[in-house]
């Protein structure tokens, strides 16, 4: 049988209000200034929309509840272990 699909999966609808990270981008900090978006977000809810690159954290980032993370291409991963 295998595992196949049969049609192509819709893009993901995100919540409405949407952050760009762009804006939010710290170097120095700990949370790579994303923390500060975050917090924005948490009485709404939206999307946070993270620029193309890789961060180094040094710090955990808390997505609130009806909060989610995009990238800039939705083909690419959000978070690596």
């Amino acid at each position: 049988m295998g595992c196949g699909r049969t049609a192509p999966v819709p893009p993901p609808i995100y919540p409405e209000h949407i952050l760009d990270g762009a804006a939010f981008y710290e170097p120095d900090a700990p949370d790579c200034g994303f923390g500060k978006a975050l917090e924005q977000l948490t009485p709404t809810g939206g999307t946070l929309l993270l620029p193309a690159g890789r961060y180094l954290l040094r710090e955990p980032l808390i997505v609130p509840r009806r909060v989610a993370l995009a990238g800039s291409r939705s083909e690419r991963k959000i978070l690596q272990d």
